[in-house]
């Protein structure tokens, strides 16, 4: 990653997409430039000084150092910029991993904990193979009571829906309420997943894997979830939710329930370990001795852009 200096006029940097690059190649007029991308990532307002002269207000803003425009879907925009018809918004919508437990009808998927997950924190785990599931389950089990909290049963797309990771979206302000509905220029109606095609796979809600949008030359495959059947549920609010129960705090948008099983290249063979991933022994109350990739998953919005990111760790019992 680079930066461009902000220091003077910068007219304009701009790069194609993988795609755009493959029209452009392909020179038979089919090059047209349709869509582009705004963001201010690196922008940090907090730096607007209401104590100095006007004119010298936004100074250190504008001379922000300005990153350099990259085709990596990985490393695009998080904060895309966008036009609203409505002028009166006083507040835009996120997207929030909800890892709530309990027992209203709206509550999340759990990370998985520290202690089951060595150490580590704010990570979902799945299972790579029959082998790795009996040691938590047994063997000739049918559903995945057994597994700990945040873990999920990538034994097959089947058993993977069942343990779905939970997307939220709104306006998450308390001077709204959440009985109130979002409006409809601020919801998002389908999602963008951004996975690392050697890793993982996500999958819809009867485990059947998504399509393949696209693929860029990092192994970044970017698969697209819109309507029920991908994954888009019921929206957390009305009279059957509580405050608590989603982790949007004002007025929510549909949920995503998204699903994802290991990629075959994870499930046995050791090569992908070796090259990207690690092991060790002691895993978990278990005890375990493991193989594990950890990978991150974006989720964006297709709508309005709203971004979420999440760390996946997957693990296979080596001995």
């Amino acid at each position: 990653m680079s930066f461009l200096d902000n220091t003077g006029d910068i007219i304009l940097d701009a790069v194609l997409t993988h795609i755009g690059r493959k029209k452009l190649a392909e020179g038979r007029g089919s090059f047209r430039v349709t869509h582009f991308t705004l963001g201010d990532d690196e922008i940090n307002y907090a730096l607007y000084d209401t104590s100095v002269a006007t004119a010298r207000r936004d100074l250190e803003i504008l001379q922000t150092p300005i990153l350099e425009a990259r085709t990596d879907s990985t490393a695009g925009s998080k904060y895309r910029l966008l036009t609203l018809e409505d002028r009166d918004i006083l507040f835009l919508p996120v997207a929030r991993l909800n890892t709530k437990t309990g027992g209203g009808q709206f509550t999340g998927f759990p990370y998985a904990s520290s202690a089951e997950n060595g150490s580590d924190t704010n990570q979902f785990v799945v299972v790579a193979n029959r082998a790795t599931a009996e040691a938590y389950i047994g063997p000739n089990a049918e559903k995945p009571t057994q597994f700990p909290d945040g873990f999920i049963d990538g034994t097959s797309g089947r058993t993977a829906k069942d343990n779905r990771i939970i997307i939220d979206q709104g306006l998450d302000t308390t001077s709204m309420s959440y009985l109130n509905p979002l409006p409809s220029q601020l919801k998002e109606t389908a999602y963008l997943i951004s996975i690392d095609n050697r890793v993982l796979v996500p999958v819809d809600i009867d485990g059947t894997d998504l399509p393949v949008s696209y693929t860029d030359t990092n192994h970044i495959s970017t698969y697209l979830a819109a309507g029920r059947q991908a994954g888009l549920g019921s929206t957390p609010g009305g009279g059957n939710a509580t405050q608590g129960d989603a982790a949007i705090d004002g007025p929510r948008g549909p949920r995503f329930h998204l699903g994802i099983r290991p990629a075959i290249d994870v499930v046995t063979p050791t090569k992908l370990y070796t090259q990207i991933g690690n092991s060790t022994t002691g895993y978990g109350t278990r005890s375990l001795s493991i193989d594990f990739i950890t990978t991150t998953v974006r989720v964006t919005g297709l709508d309005l852009g709203i971004t979420t990111d999440f760390q996946v760790k997957v693990i296979r019992k080596n001995n």
